[in-house]
């Protein structure tokens, strides 16, 4: 096999160099690695720079040790369970919003961060569109939509944002909720 020299940063070859002998591996052989799969993937039609966004999901589902189903599934799930116990389905979701924010502060610190956090990977989640604005004196507005196929999964998310941003100290102003739709009007409260 015939061997071709590449030109990189000098810092990201330092990293490549670091990485290969961590994993003892030359660094010919990890550069091989890396490129045979970047090369795979853009022959598939993959946008590189959404491996880091994709990989940071993998960890966020692998650290709540996420189970992937169908929608269609858990929204029937959910309404079962709703109809069962709404009440204490509701509290569920809601403490789990607040359990949830713990591991996402590790990435997102402030209200900032996280509608930068939600923007960038609301695409990998089941929400069809997400619109978030800022309406002056640290006031948002917040649409999404998408976000269940029964009223019964959307008010459990509903549930599980306020958990959620009652970690950020975030007051929800104004809130509705319609099947598949929140729409909410959020204000940071100050610290």
């Amino acid at each position: 096999m015939s061997r071709t020299s590449l030109a990189v940063d000098e810092k990201i070859a330092k990293q490549l160099a670091t990485i290969a002998k961590e994993r003892k591996m030359t660094l010919y052989a990890l550069v091989n690695e890396i490129m045979e799969n970047a090369v795979k993937l853009l022959n598939e039609g993959a946008d590189i720079r959404v491996i880091s966004n994709l990989w940071l999901v993998h960890r966020l589902l692998s650290e709540v040790d996420a189970v992937i189903l169908p929608s269609d599934f858990m929204d029937d799930l959910i309404a079962e369970l709703y109809r069962h116990d709404s009440e204490k389905l509701l509290k569920r979701f809601y403490k789990l919003g607040q359990e949830v924010s713990a591991l996402i502060k590790i990435y997102a610190k402030d209200l900032d961060q996280l509608i930068h956090l939600a923007d960038t990977y609301a695409k990998y989640l089941p929400i069809k569109n997400l619109e978030i604005k800022y309406l002056g004196n640290i006031t948002y507005e917040v649409g999404l939509i998408g976000i269940g196929n029964k009223i019964e999964s959307t008010k459990c998310i509903m549930e599980f944002l306020k958990g959620l941003l009652s970690e950020y100290n975030i007051t929800i102003i104004e809130h509705n909720v319609a099947r598949g739709i929140i729409h909410l009007k959020l204000k940071q409260d100050r610290q």
